[in-house]
């Protein structure tokens, strides 16, 4: 929550004034049909994002469950340790400790690796823009519709579109994560106390 409300705030105000910028004097000062050429890749990659996006909330979120379950574990473990003692049960806690901390790790992992797929697919999408500038470019140039130096300009906007994109991914990923961390939060606070005050009379 802290991180979106702080990164990701500063994040997504730079990248949305550096890409709008930048896209606008793309099309408006250097060439308009190289720039909607470009930004073809761009809504498949929104729509990638939000797929990985979803993927990567329930798999923080069934995350966050298993290290809760942990905590519980441990508690338990702390607070009932001489009846553990006293009857034997060391074993079967160390084996229960086990299986929950493996469960813990497996679901960390599978988030982790949802979480690592961002930036590739941003990166991905990114060449793709750079593949078509280039094939679209040189088509251009062999018609004498564009000069050389006019596509290294192009490329060189197109490259200030990088950071942009990738910050935009970022501020998705840890959104999905602040919203898991939110939900929680609000669960909790929901929750009524098993303890009722009796009005004094």
């Amino acid at each position: 929550v802290v991180g979106v409300a702080g990164g990701g705030v500063m994040s997504a105000v730079d990248a949305s004034i550096t890409a709008f910028v930048t896209i606008v004097t793309m099309f408006f000062i250097l060439d308009w049909r190289l720039t909607l050429i470009a930004i073809v890749p761009l809504p498949f990659m929104a729509w990638g994002t939000s797929l990985i996006g979803q993927k990567n909330h329930d798999s923080f979120k069934n995350a966050q469950e298993a290290f809760s379950d942990l905590n519980n574990k441990v508690q338990e473990s702390v607070s009932g340790i001489k009846v553990t003692k006293s009857f034997g049960y060391q074993d079967a806690e160390i084996d229960s400790f086990q299986a929950i901390n493996q469960d813990v790790f497996e679901k960390n992992l599978i988030a982790a690796k949802y979480n690592a797929l961002f930036d590739p697919m941003v990166l991905i999408f990114v060449g793709l823009s750079y593949l078509l500038t280039l094939i679209f470019g040189g088509l251009f140039i062999s018609q004498g519709q564009l000069t050389v130096g006019e596509l290294v300009t192009f490329i060189t906007y197109l490259d200030m579109l990088v950071w942009p994109l990738q910050a935009m991914g970022y501020l998705f990923n840890i959104s999905q994560r602040g919203a898991v961390s939110y939900e929680r939060i609000e669960s909790l606070l929901a929750k009524e106390s098993d303890v009722t005050e009796v009005a004094s009379p």
